[in-house]
C-alpha cells in the first residue's frame, strides 16, 4: 500500500513490515538488494491472481474496551510459502507501479469486507485505518480513485482514517503529498501520523501538517512497568497531544501492565496482541 505499511514477528509485537519501507533499508547489502529486485515479477503475479488479502487489528477505546475501529494490514498468500507478511515484500512499497496496484487491490477487498461486517451486524460507529506511503500521496489520481472506491462500497469518508509516517511527509507544504492530505480531511477522513517518534520533523509536522491523531511507536509502549523513565515519553507524548487537540493510538500494547498504564496517563486508543492479533474480518462477526 504504497505502504509501509504486523505490519513478522518480532517477539509478538506488530512486525515492522507493516509501516512505510524506504529505500536505505535495500541498501548496502547486496544479497538482500537482489532478493527485494528478484521477488517483483512474482509479487505481480501474487496481485493478478488474487494472492493478497486484507487483514484486520482491532483499535481499543482503552477507557471502555470498546472497538474503536480496525487497521488494515496486507497479507500475501503465497501456494508455496504460506502467508507472508509485508516484511516479505518490502520492496513493492517503492516500487510506484506495484505499490498503487497493491494499495488498489487491499483498500478495495478491505472497503467490501467492512461494509458487508456492517450489512450483517448493523451499523456501527467504527472506522477503517489505511496505511498510504509516497507513492501513494504523489499520485494526481490518488483523491478520485479512492473516491471511486469509497463509493463503490458504500462507505464515505468519514469512515476511513489514512495512516501515514513521518518519513511520508518530508516533503514541502505545497507539493502534492500536502496537497492530497488536505484534501482528504476536507472530505471528511482522518490523517494519523503512524510511528510517531521515530522519524524525522514530527513535532513540526503535528503544527503545519493536516494531522488529526498521533499513534505512539511500540518501542515506546513496550517496557512501561520497567521503570519511570521508561514511561516518561509515552506520557510526555500523551499530554502533548491532549494539548494540541489530537488524538492518541498506542500501538504495540502486548501485556495487561502496558494497557492499564496507558489508560492511567489519559490515553485514548490502542492496539496490540494483548487485544486481538490480525486476522481476516471474518473472526470479528462475533462481537
Amino acid at each position: 500500500m504504497g505502504n509501509r505499511p504486523d505490519h513478522g514477528q518480532k517477539h509478538r509485537q506488530k512486525p515492522r513490515g507493516d509501516k512505510t519501507v524506504t529505500r536505505q533499508d535495500f541498501q548496502g547489502d547486496p544479497g538482500r538488494d537482489a532478493r527485494a529486485t528478484a521477488i517483483l515479477p512474482r509479487f505481480a503475479a501474487a496481485l493478478r491472481n488474487g494472492e493478497l488479502e486484507a487483514h484486520f487489528q482491532p483499535i481499543i477505546a482503552l477507557a471502555t474496551g470498546q472497538r474503536h475501529g480496525f487497521e488494515v494490514l496486507a497479507r500475501w498468500r503465497d501456494p508455496e510459502r504460506g502467508l507472508l507478511h509485508p516484511g516479505s515484500f518490502s520492496s513493492v512499497f517503492t516500487t510506484p507501479g506495484l505499490a498503487a496496484e497493491l494499495t488498489h487491490a487491499i483498500v478495495s477487498q478491505s472497503f467490501s469486507r467492512f461494509q458487508r461486517r456492517r450489512d450483517v451486524m448493523g451499523a456501527r460507529r467504527e472506522y477503517l485505518g489505511i496505511n498510504l506511503g509516497t507513492p501513494d500521496l504523489v499520485r494526481l489520481d490518488f483523491i478520485d480513485e479512492m473516491h471511486g472506491l469509497i463509493d463503490a462500497a458504500g462507505l464515505s469518508w468519514n469512515d476511513i482514517a489514512f495512516e501515514i509516517t513521518e518519513t511520508t511527509i518530508l516533503g514541502t507544504r505545497d507539493g502534492p503529498v500536502f496537497r492530497n492530505l488536505s484534501e482528504i480531511r476536507a472530505r471528511g477522513a482522518t490523517v494519523a501520523l503512524d510511528d510517531f517518534g521515530t522519524g524525522f520533523g514530527g513535532l513540526l509536522h503535528l503544527r503545519n501538517w493536516p494531522i488529526d491523531t498521533i499513534k505512539i511507536d511500540r518501542r515506546f509502549v513496550t517496557g512501561l512497568e520497567l521503570s519511570a523513565k521508561n514511561r516518561a515519553i509515552p506520557h510526555a507524548l500523551i499530554t502533548m497531544a491532549r494539548d494540541l487537540g489530537l488524538g492518541v493510538v498506542a500501538e504495540g500494547i502486548e501485556t495487561r501492565a502496558s494497557f492499564e498504564i496507558l489508560r492511567a496517563m489519559g490515553c485514548e486508543y490502542g492496539q496490540g496482541y494483548f487485544f486481538n492479533r490480525p486476522a481476516p474480518i471474518d473472526v470479528f462477526y462475533a462481537d
